[in-house]
């Protein structure tokens, strides 16, 4: 499961990184975009530090100039890729507690937190190449089947 894992955060990485490329390379990009794939990266930090047990406050919804996201995501990865390295098999099934963005109290297994990390950023990705496109540039093919050929 473990390899599982840091297979999916490298593809994860290399998603994050054609979708950035995208917003860049196209002129009159809606400032949605940005806003989202900020919200892609945000989450992402925030689930570490729940998964971490960390009490660490972010905003998912934080506002990210696109630069500040590709670093953060940069960042995000090798965090992630650390957090993952240093668990073992059986960690997989450890229940963390956690309070969400509205205050609200949850537990979640680290394999249901790692799924939600890949699947959460996966759906908004989608939503980036819609305004991308709206936008009239070309949207990132990032399905997980293009990064595996």
């Amino acid at each position: 499961m473990k390899q599982h894992f840091i297979h999916m955060f490298e593809y994860n990485d290399w998603a994050n990184k054609a979708t950035a490329a995208s917003i860049k390379e196209t002129i009159n990009i809606d400032a949605k975009a940005i806003s989202i794939f900020g919200h892609i990266i945000n989450a992402q930090k925030l689930w570490l530090s729940r998964a971490a047990e960390q009490t660490t406050i972010i905003n998912p919804w934080q506002n990210l100039s696109l630069d500040e996201a590709i670093i953060l995501s940069s960042q995000n990865t090798k965090d992630w890729l650390g957090f993952l390295n240093d668990i073992t098999e059986s960690d997989f099934q450890v229940s963390v507690k956690y309070v969400n963005s509205k205050g609200e109290h949850y537990t979640n297994t680290i394999k249901e937190i790692l799924t939600q990390v890949i699947n959460h950023a996966a759906y908004h990705r989608g939503q980036v190449a819609n305004f991308v496109r709206q936008s009239g540039g070309n949207p990132a093919l990032t399905d997980y089947i293009v990064y595996v050929r």
